[in-house]
C-alpha cells in the first residue's frame, strides 16, 4: 500500500519552507513551556510538546523536523539552560516525531481519521512514538545526574506516560484545527484561541489543579480518558 503524503504540502520555495519551520518552532517551543504546568511534583503527567510536534509532521512531513528540533531546545533551555542534556532530549523528541511520522507513513494513516483504521493506527502510534524520547530523555537525566540509576525504568515510564498523554490530547487538537487552516479569518482565530485555551485549563484542572481533592490520587485521573 502506497504511503499518504502530508495533509498540508509545504512549497519548494527555500522562504516558504524556513518561515513554516520558524512558526513549528515557535509552537513546539511554546507548548514545552505551556506543559510546565502540567507538572506534579517532579512528574510531568502530560507533555503537550509531544503532540504538536506530532501533529505538525503528520500535517506538513518531515521537511518541518528542523523547526521540531529548535523548538524542543529552545524550550530545554526556558527550563535548565543548555547542558548535554538539553541536545540529547531535544534530539530525542525530534526523533520522536520522526517515528511518528515514519509509523503514520507505513500504516497508511489519514490524518482526516475518517476510517476505523486511522484511529486504531493512531493509538498505536501514541503508544509507540514515544518511546525513543523516553529511552534518551532518561538516559541523558542519569547521565548527567539528574537521578540514580534504580529511578531509571520509574522515571522511563513516567516520560513515556507523560508524552503518550501530550500526544492523546494535544495532537487531534492541532490537527483538527492545522486540518481547517485554509478558512482562516479573524473570528476562526479567536475560536481556536479560546478553544485552546479552554482546553489547556481543563487538562491542568484535571492533572493538576484541585480535581486531586475530589478525586483522590492524582493517577485516578487517567481513568478520565475513556
Amino acid at each position: 500500500m502506497a504511503p499518504v503524503t502530508p495533509a498540508l504540502s509545504l512549497d519548494s520555495g527555500r522562504a516558504r519552507l524556513i518561515g513554516a519551520n520558524l512558526l513549528v518552532a515557535v509552537a513546539c517551543a511554546a507548548a514545552a513551556v505551556l506543559g510546565g504546568l502540567f507538572t506534579f511534583g517532579h512528574l510531568n503527567v502530560a507533555w503537550p510538546a509531544a503532540g504538536v510536534s506530532l501533529a505538525v509532521v503528520f500535517l506538513l512531513g518531515p521537511r518541518c523536523l528542523p523547526g521540531v528540533a529548535v523548538g524542543a531546545f529552545a524550550g530545554e533551555l526556558w527550563f535548565g539552560g543548555f547542558s548535554g542534556a538539553a541536545l540529547a532530549i531535544a534530539a530525542g523528541n525530534t526523533i520522536e516525531a520522526a517515528f511518528a511520522g515514519w509509523l503514520a507513513q507505513r500504516l497508511a494513516l489519514n490524518v482526516a481519521w475518517n476510517r476505523r483504521r486511522d484511529v486504531v493506527g493512531m493509538l498505536f502510534v501514541t503508544v509507540a512514538a514515544p518511546l525513543p524520547a523516553a529511552l534518551i530523555g532518561t538516559a541523558a537525566l542519569l547521565l548527567g545526574g539528574g537521578h540514580t540509576g534504580a529511578e531509571f525504568g520509574r522515571k522511563l515510564v513516567a516520560w513515556w506516560i507523560g508524552d503518550s498523554v501530550g500526544i492523546l490530547v494535544f495532537a487531534p487538537l492541532v490537527l483538527g484545527l492545522g486540518l481547517s487552516a485554509w478558512h482562516i479569518s479573524v473570528a476562526r482565530l479567536g475560536l481556536a484561541a479560546g478553544l485552546l485555551a479552554i482546553h489547556a485549563a481543563l487538562v491542568w484542572l484535571v492533572f493538576c489543579g484541585t480535581l486531586f481533592g475530589v478525586i483522590g490520587h492524582p493517577s485516578i485521573t487517567y481513568l478520565l480518558f475513556p
